[in-house]
């Protein structure tokens, strides 16, 4: 059995209405379209409260910051299509921005088709974007509120079987990703459901992803943290 361990703070979405001034990308903004999809890449592709094919007409990110990292100044938020052909890494300095605060993120695309229609997912970590900081996840401020999923961990593992696990105070759950498809190439192949309400806050709490390649299990352990009261 082959054990990875990824590091993963998560925050709880809070509503629109207590959204701040939209905070800026440092520039130049960084996206990137490509006529092939670009499949290879690490295994957390993108971590939100919505489902990847909601409609977004406003190019806004919505995420809240968990207390206790008032020393990291920027996050970094990578963007990516299902069909792999767009993605984009740009950084934000957050400075003094309120924790447990619903933030807006401005998304000053260049290709609001992508945005506006195509499946899409995101992934924001604190710390710059040259490494792996822990991360957040976020929504379109404008889509996911009428009947909403949970936190959706979408993982790039070509296609193979994918079982997600963990603990609450209830006891542990246990359940399938979805497998996710898309003609021609794809960039992350399971949306792994979380329920936040049974997990602690302010404490890790680990992710169990067990993907079956060739009859042989490979168990990952991403480590969340939740935010709020």
């Amino acid at each position: 059995m082959k054990k990875v361990i990824f590091a993963t703070a998560v925050a709880l979405f809070a509503g629109p209405s207590l959204a701040q001034e939209p905070l800026s990308p440092n520039i130049p903004f960084d996206e990137q379209r490509h006529e092939r999809a670009k499949v290879s890449g690490g295994l957390v592709v993108g971590a939100m409260f919505t489902a990847d094919d909601v409609p977004r007409a406003s190019p806004l990110l919505t995420a809240t910051l968990p207390a206790g990292d008032d020393a990291v100044d920027t996050v970094c938020v990578r963007v990516t299509s299902r069909d792999g052909t767009y993605e984009s890494v740009n950084t934000y300095s957050i400075g003094d921005a309120a924790r447990r605060e619903t933030l807006t993120f401005d998304y000053p695309t260049r290709y609001p088709d992508v945005l506006g229609s195509a499946p899409t997912v995101a992934r924001m970590n604190l710390g710059g974007c040259d490494r792996e900081g822990p991360v957040i996840p976020v929504v379109w401020s404008d889509a996911g509120q009428p009947g909403q999923p949970g936190l959706v961990i979408y993982v790039n593992t070509a296609g193979a079987d994918t079982i997600v696990a963990y603990d609450t105070a209830d006891g542990e759950v246990v359940a399938r990703c979805a497998q996710v498809e898309e003609t021609g190439g794809i960039k992350y192949s399971a949306a792994c459901p979380v329920d936040p309400a049974g997990l602690p806050r302010e404490q890790p709490v680990t992710i169990h992803l067990d993907v079956t390649r060739n009859r042989v299990v490979e168990t990952y352990e991403v480590e969340v943290v939740l935010a709020g009261d």
